[in-house]
């Protein structure tokens, strides 16, 4: 008996993929740096979310489980939490990425200021622009990220 169940932990979490899941402390760190960052400050992704990623996919308010599935390119078993999470108007999801696997995800207050949806990545090897964004503040817009362009790779 115990070895069944600890055959079917083992595979629920192989089909899950470990790191998987919700970080709550994640989303709370992110709203709390981009909050406090000054005006033309920059948010560094690669700096504030620990663990192995490589990627990190953000998810619009409103996104469906089968359009994150689609944008992420596989059958992530945590795409209905999220989406049901983006039900919120207010709620943005971060998904973070490592070989193509999803390591964690974090949902985000976008009262905070909301990152633009797409795929970033955690360094500018291939010139794409990178998981940094500049946070500029204003009474019209309020708080608004705008993606950092990639440095050109040195030659060499």
């Amino acid at each position: 008996m115990r070895a069944t169940l600890l055959l079917l932990a083992a595979g629920l979490l192989a089909g899950c993929g470990i790191g998987s899941g919700r970080d709550e402390a994640l989303g709370q760190a992110l709203e709390a740096a981009i909050g406090s960052a000054p005006d033309n400050g920059v948010v560094d992704l690669t700096t504030l979310v620990p663990g192995p990623w490589d990627e990190v996919v953000v998810f619009d308010p409103g996104t469906p489980a089968s359009r994150m599935r689609d944008d992420l390119g596989f059958d992530w078993p945590a795409a209905d939490d999220a989406a049901s999470t983006l039900e919120n108007e207010d709620v943005e999801a971060l998904v973070f990425l490592s070989g193509g696997k999803v390591t964690t995800w974090a949902a985000m207050w976008i009262t905070h200021g909301e990152i633009p949806f797409g795929r970033w990545q955690a360094s500018a090897a291939d010139g794409r622009p990178v998981a940094r964004f500049t946070v500029t503040r204003s009474p019209l817009h309020g708080t608004v990220l705008v993606p950092v362009p990639a440095s050109p790779a040195p030659s060499g």
